[in-house]
C-alpha cells in the first residue's frame, strides 16, 4: 500500500506540471527521487533483505509525493486559510 497509493496522488500532479510547461520541475523531482531510492536501498536492503527494498521504493514514492504536493501549490497559488 506504501509502494502504491502515492502514485494515484501524483500522477495527476504530473499532468498538471506538464500542462502548465513545467516538465523541468518533473525530470528534477524524478531526479532527486532516483537518489533518494538508490541511498535508501543501499541502506535498507542489506539490513532487512527484499522488505527493506520495497520500504526504499516507498520513500522514494512518498518523497515525490510531496515533492509534487509542494511544487502543485506554487503553480496553483493555492492559499490556505487558516481562520476557521
Amino acid at each position: 500500500v506504501l509502494y502504491i497509493l502515492p502514485v494515484y496522488y501524483y500522477i495527476v500532479s504530473v499532468y498538471i506540471h506538464y500542462k502548465n510547461g513545467k516538465q523541468n520541475t518533473v525530470i528534477l523531482i524524478t531526479v532527486i527521487a532516483i537518489g533518494v531510492g538508490i541511498i535508501s536501498n543501499m541502506f535498507f536492503t542489506p539490513i532487512i533483505g527484499i522488505k527493506g527494498a520495497l520500504l526504499s521504493g516507498g520513500i522514494s514514492q512518498l518523497f515525490m509525493c510531496g515533492a509534487y504536493y509542494f511544487s502543485g501549490r506554487k503553480i496553483n497559488n493555492v492559499k490556505e486559510d487558516t481562520n476557521w
